[in-house]
């Protein structure tokens, strides 16, 4: 489970943290 929510984290954090710059 941690696994899973890490790599969703991720996933999301990727596309918001690029389209923030």
């Amino acid at each position: 489970m941690d696994f899973l929510l890490n790599a969703s984290s991720t996933t999301l954090a990727s596309p918001t943290l690029r389209h923030s710059v």
